[in-house]
């Protein structure tokens, strides 16, 4: 698989994720695909998830965060109901 395509990247550690449920390699290769494009809504989102369901919950808040802040730095406000998801699932991790 080449290194630097990111879409092949990002499913892949999807699929880890949700078919295998190894979330340690889900989540290191949501981090390597972070890292060939770290604006990406979807792949913050993802790796969020991977740490919630990792129950690495403030890896998970932090993430998220990443991406709502992302998302408003690049002007992004068609997806404005993300923040709303994104704020109830960290208000769910904290209890």
């Amino acid at each position: 698989m080449n290194p630097n395509y990111v879409l092949a990247h990002h499913w892949y550690g999807n699929l880890y994720f949700a078919l295998l449920g190894n979330h340690e390699k889900a989540i290191a290769e949501l981090k390597r695909v972070q890292i060939l494009d770290p604006l990406s809504l979807s792949i913050n989102t993802d790796l969020g998830w991977a740490y919630e369901m990792a129950g690495q919950n403030d890896d998970a808040i932090i993430s998220n965060t990443r991406a709502w802040s992302n998302l408003i730095q690049t002007s992004r406000p068609s997806i404005f109901g993300c923040r709303n998801i994104m704020k109830a699932r960290e208000c769910m991790m904290r209890g």
